[in-house]
């Protein structure tokens, strides 16, 4: 929780009570219901086994099952930027980081790879509909996520990190780039020098 946030506050905002009746909780005062720990559990994803340390042999996995939307990028980086700010409210704190693509994230330091690197990913990973007919091309890089990325990134910068890159990290770029120019995704060919300019300066 970060610093600034009151913890007596954010519970009584969770369970809908009073911030004294979430201090006679805090306190021992009043017993917590079951309702009230599936809503904390719910609100910052913690699970009651693991709270509990109950034995068992259960695997448990988290993530969504839906159908990705247009929306995807938004929901994606905000997503991101929620976790980092999350993190960032712990004293200690450090992210070992073991990709095999190089962070979405990281990409808007070069807007033109942030914005290819979702159109791959929506086109030809998760097919969404209204992508099938849709070429690259530079112009259409939406300010506004590359804005948030920005910011997703800054939220990243401020966390110690262990990062262990290989050559596969950074080559899946470049097969991505030779697969969408093969497959005639890219408006014009020269998006191409467009592309190895920024990876140059990286």
């Amino acid at each position: 929780m970060p610093p600034h946030i009151s913890f007596a506050d954010e519970v009584a905002q969770v369970l809908d009570i009073s911030t004294d009746s979430a201090y006679r909780r805090i306190r021992g005062e009043k017993p917590i219901t079951f309702d009230d720990i599936q809503k904390l559990s719910a609100r910052y994803r913690i699970s009651l086994d693991q709270f509990l340390h109950l034995q068992s042999s259960a695997i448990i996995f988290t993530g969504r099952l839906d159908q990705a939307s247009a929306s995807f990028i938004d929901d994606y980086l905000n997503n991101m930027l929620q976790q980092f700010e999350f993190m960032r409210g712990f004293e200690h704190k450090h992210i070992y980081f073991l990709p095999n693509d190089i962070a979405p994230f990281m990409y808007f330091q070069f807007p033109e790879l942030a914005a290819f690197t979702f159109f791959y990913y929506m086109k030809s990973l998760l097919n969404l509909d209204h992508m099938r007919d849709l070429k690259f091309a530079v112009k259409n890089i939406n300010e506004a996520q590359v804005k948030l990325g920005k910011k997703v990134q800054e939220s990243f910068n401020h966390i110690p990190s262990t990062e262990i890159w290989g050559a596969d990290t950074i080559d899946s770029l470049l097969r991505h780039i030779a697969f969408t120019g093969i497959h005639m995704f890219l408006k014009r060919k020269k998006i191409f020098s467009v592309f190895m300019i920024n990876w140059k300066t990286w």
